[in-house]
């Protein structure tokens, strides 16, 4: 190969192995470290220039004067490619039990959430819509929303969906919009019930962000649970 289509790395590789030989022949060899440091390079690069003068030595008339140290290098062990299995194991390891309780917890939140919720939307239709009465339509359909909002999360959360933009869209466009239209009934009957019993208007705006943020956060406890007993 001549100079002109060494590349430059090729080139470096060369002077490398010229300087060491170099250093031999003043009878002070150069170590592999200070070797890669003069070419801005790693230690082991360094190491391996060595070895192959010292190959190409062996197969070549040498200078009487240039005496070669024996230098044992370490094998060298190919990188270990990185699957999933061991991306994710650390995180899986990681994982500490739950405690005592915790799925008695969960359930609790989210039955209080629910009843609460429920609740509030049959009283709504009963004494808001109603005027103390209300047909059983009536009833059903203000029980429908909130269940509808816990439905919707379950789907969300706990079925495994396929990976593609279609799939994306059902899942995030069309769910979605199920739980936020229920979400946003629901709350509309228990602000209203709660303007009814003459609540002030902070307390009847937040008050229905609480009893659904309680429906969420039970749900997805329950889901984090049931995955955390899965990988045991």
């Amino acid at each position: 190969m001549s100079i002109d289509t060494m590349t430059e790395a090729q080139r470096d590789q060369a002077d490398a192995r010229r300087v060491y030989l170099d250093s031999c022949a003043a009878g002070d060899p150069i170590t592999g470290a200070a070797l890669a440091e003069r070419f801005q390079r790693k230690a082991r690069w360094g190491e391996l220039r060595i070895a192959e003068a010292k190959a190409a030595a062996r197969t070549s008339p040498v200078s009487p004067a240039v005496v070669l140290p024996t230098v044992s290098l370490p094998p060298i062990t190919p990188p270990r490619a990185e699957t999933a299995e061991t991306i994710t194991a650390p995180a899986e390891t990681a994982d500490k039990p739950q405690p005592r309780g915790a799925a008695a917890v969960a359930w609790l939140a989210l039955v209080l959430g629910i009843g609460a919720s429920v609740g509030a939307n049959i009283l709504h239709t009963l004494t808001v819509i109603g005027s103390g009465g209300g047909s059983v339509p009536q009833v059903i359909g203000a029980a429908f929303w909130p269940v509808a909002l816990v439905v919707a999360i379950e789907v969300m959360a706990r079925v495994r969906w396929p990976q593609s933009v279609g799939y994306a869209l059902v899942r995030f466009a069309g769910v979605g919009a199920v739980a936020i239209v229920a979400a946003v009934v629901s709350y509309r009957h228990m602000s209203g019930l709660l303007a009814h019993w003459g609540e002030d208007a902070l307390s009847a705006h937040l008050g229905p962000i609480a009893v659904d943020g309680l429906v969420t956060v039970g749900a997805l406890a329950l889901l984090a649970i049931h995955k955390s007993r899965k990988r045991k």
